[in-house]
């Protein structure tokens, strides 16, 4: 689905629409770039209250729809624009990970992230930029992650998702070990501790392989808590001779304070980090 169409779905199941003023979908007006700019713009205001909500435990998804809505629609007219590609892929991941009762399933909300990225990663090999390279690789390798999660093993093993992933991540790194917190190695990493190993698809995952990725990009970073998580996590699960390690990373993540600018996502993090703890015996949250 490209962006015309998806911002043609949008429009007519109505995200949003008391939050942002509709626009006509299809060919620019006169004046496009400059139309596309004001939609970015209130996209911009719109994303900054994506945790609307969160105080109450009840975050409001129209802030976020109306960003994507806003962005969709923008990128109509500026379909050359790395800069909105990124922000649009962060909306949808947001969307369908942090945000229920949509009219539109997860599952298309994967598919349109990993067309966009895919897509994305051509435009960026093209205009040659390392640092929108990064990005872009980044954010197809977490598209992948998070499509072969709604789709299941069976059609991600068909469609070749594991090594997807893979592919992404180790460009990703070639291009900046330290982008992104580490992100390639965390992701990385964690395909290789978590994936299932499966003959003929994805024999080559390694757990110490893994293990060690993780312990580099913590190494590299502790800002991002899931390094230290991710890290954590396996090595309760496959190295239990160094529990008490893990146990250190998860208390340092679990007592942590998440970023106001990043909110929703810090405090997935330390939710989790907090889980973990308690399941390895700890103790509770701090």
């Amino acid at each position: 689905m490209n962006a015309r169409k998806l911002a043609l779905v949008i429009c007519l199941v109505g995200l949003a629409a008391d939050l942002v003023a509709p626009a006509a979908v299809g060919a620019p007006a006169a004046g496009g770039a400059s139309t596309g700019s004001s939609r970015e713009e209130a996209g911009d205001r719109l994303w900054r209250e994506r945790a609307r909500g969160f105080a109450s435990k009840e975050l409001d998804p129209k802030p976020t729809e109306g960003a994507m809505e806003a962005w969709e629609e923008a990128l109509v007219a500026r379909p050359e624009s790395l800069e909105l590609r990124f922000k649009l892929m962060e909306a949808i991941y947001f969307r369908a990970n942090f945000l229920g009762g949509s009219s539109i399933e997860p599952k298309v909300l994967y598919e349109r992230l990993v067309d966009l990225a895919e897509e994305t990663v051509e435009l960026a090999v093209a205009g040659a930029d390392a640092t929108e390279l990064a990005r872009a690789h980044f954010w197809a390798a977490v598209g992948w992650v998070l499509w072969g999660q709604s789709h299941g093993s069976v059609k991600s093993g068909t469609r070749g998702v594991a090594g997807k992933i893979r592919r992404h991540a180790q460009d990703l790194i070639e291009l900046d070990p330290e982008f992104a917190n580490a992100g390639g190695m965390r992701l990385l990493g964690r395909l290789h501790t978590v994936a299932p190993k499966v003959p003929f698809f994805t024999g080559w995952i390694d757990r110490e392989v893994g293990i060690e990725l993780l312990r580099e990009a913590h190494g590299i970073s502790t800002r991002d808590g899931r390094n230290a998580l991710f890290l954590a996590e396996a090595l309760l699960e496959y190295h239990p001779q160094e529990k008490r390690l893990a146990l250190e990373l998860l208390v340092d993540v679990c007592q942590r304070q998440p970023d106001p600018a990043q909110l929703v996502e810090d405090s997935e993090t330390i939710d989790a980090a907090c889980r973990s703890l308690a399941k390895a015996g700890g103790g509770e949250r701090p």
